[in-house]
């Protein structure tokens, strides 16, 4: 099985699915050139942070048409300002455009709001009761242990985006514990954090976006102990 997955970050998003890949999919191994997808590999194609124009979009699949062999294309993007289903929506669009699209199996997943959105799943890794004055007002404003880190509104008073509000609270939870989010994955790439991350998603309604990519890995294949059946099709 082949898997090309196509992301909009570049520090963070082509480091850590490889990772995680690895954990579901114990046989599959990167590649870092399409022409090298021979069998139970995956190439990630990151953006550098750019978005993911109509243009570039075509260019990939088209590509991903011409070689034929690639089992399952993933489209990888944040939500950002937008709501997940418009712009899942708008980047299906596109894709249906393409001649050959329907040759293809493909999913789009939307990281709502983004990829900081899911690491503030993890449980175990904030403390309750941090020393920080500013983790403290940042969990009095939304628990995020407690409740749906997607659903998570911004303070009052930051004048940033959702995903930068949600990426600035990470990082307060990382500075309790003496360490630096700086969009290197040295910690959320660890077995240990994914397996936490999972387990939120298999033991509550939240971080859907994550489910659902978590769902298409279990429909083809990938090895997830006690994961339940898809809620919806794969």
């Amino acid at each position: 099985m082949n898997f090309y997955l196509l992301v909009e970050g570049d520090r963070t998003e082509k480091k850590l699915y490889p990772a995680w890949l690895s954990l579901t999919f114990a046989t599959m191994r990167q590649v870092w050139r399409i022409e090298d997808l021979q069998g139970d590999h995956f190439v990630v194609f990151a953006f550098k942070g750019q978005p993911l124009t109509p243009d570039k979009l075509t260019r990939h699949v088209e590509d991903v048409v011409s070689l034929g062999r690639i089992d399952h294309f993933f489209v990888m993007v944040d939500a950002e300002e937008e709501s997940s289903a418009v712009r899942q929506q708008s980047i299906d669009r596109i894709i249906r455009k393409i001649p050959g699209h329907d040759t293809i199996h493909y999913s789009i997943i939307v990281q709502n709001r983004c990829i900081e959105t899911w690491f503030l799943g993890n449980r175990r890794f904030m403390k309750r009761n941090p020393q920080s004055e500013e983790l403290r007002a940042y969990q009095n404003h939304y628990p995020v242990h407690e409740q749906d880190p997607e659903l998570m509104p911004k303070m009052a008073n930051f004048t940033g985006t959702h995903a930068g509000w949600h990426k600035k609270y990470l990082e307060a939870i990382f500075k309790e514990q003496n360490l630096t989010y700086n969009k290197e994955p040295y910690e959320v790439n660890k077995p240990s954090y994914f397996y936490q991350l999972y387990e939120r998603v298999t033991s509550t309604p939240h971080l859907p976006s994550l489910k659902r990519l978590l769902d298409q890995w279990h429909g083809l294949g990938g090895t997830l102990p006690g994961y339940p059946a898809p809620s919806s099709p794969a």
